[in-house]
């Protein structure tokens, strides 16, 4: 596995310890959430820089903003901690039930190591009504890299979540920014139940840092 680098370890802020959360009390468990994600672009401004061949010197129109899209991003909370976002439906499977199904009975190894580590797993607490989680992206070649996310939640019903700001909110709308990218609110993430769920065997449980230390009597 590629080296994990030293900050994003240290900015791991929600350790795994794999105890029942208690999040199955508060929302249903059984199935996936699917969140609208909803961003556009900022058009580039046609000045000299606009022809150069250098694209980072482009500059952008913040006036306007094209092709406004919502993208589903579907994403799941395990009782033991686990966190997983934004998956989808693999092997040509005609739904993420089918998919889960058959993540579950047929899949050979090699596609459950793609499901385990090409997704974005991570963990999440628990924190009144509130659920804060964080992702990681392990690289599967070396044209990629590390990285990581946080979301949090708002708890609005047992089948319902929205997608609520957090410290690093505008830090990462302004780095989209700065990219051409214009995020907007999500629309809430509505429950999905399903028949079968696979296990959370996720490979980032592999990683040490990803534990939580044990507590020094």
């Amino acid at each position: 596995m590629f080296k994990v680098p030293s900050d994003l370890k240290q900015n791991f802020k929600y350790c795994f310890n794999g105890g029942n959360t208690g999040l199955d009390s508060l929302i249903n468990l059984q199935g996936y959430y699917t969140m609208g994600y909803i961003s556009g672009n900022y058009p580039y401004i046609k000045n000299k820089n606009y022809y150069s061949n250098n694209i980072s010197k482009r500059q952008f129109d913040y006036n306007t903003i094209e092709n406004i899209d919502t993208l589903d991003i579907h994403l799941m909370f395990f009782k033991d901690g686990t966190f997983l976002y934004n998956f989808f439906s693999g092997n040509r499977q005609k739904s993420i039930s089918e998919y889960f199904k058959w993540i579950v009975e047929a899949a050979d190894e090699r596609e459950k190591n793609r499901f385990y580590k090409g997704y974005r797993w991570g963990s999440y607490i628990v924190s009144n009504d509130t659920i804060k989680a964080q992702w990681f992206n392990i690289p599967g070649s070396l044209n990629d890299s590390w990285y990581s996310g946080e979301v949090w939640f708002q708890i609005l019903s047992k089948n319902e979540l929205q997608e609520i700001n957090h410290p690093k909110s505008m830090e990462q709308k302004e780095k989209a920014k700065k990219g051409g990218i214009a995020r907007f609110n999500s629309l809430p993430a509505r429950f999905t139940p399903v028949e079968i769920l696979p296990n959370p065997d996720a490979k980032i449980k592999e990683e040490e840092w990803f534990w939580c230390k044990p507590t020094k009597i």
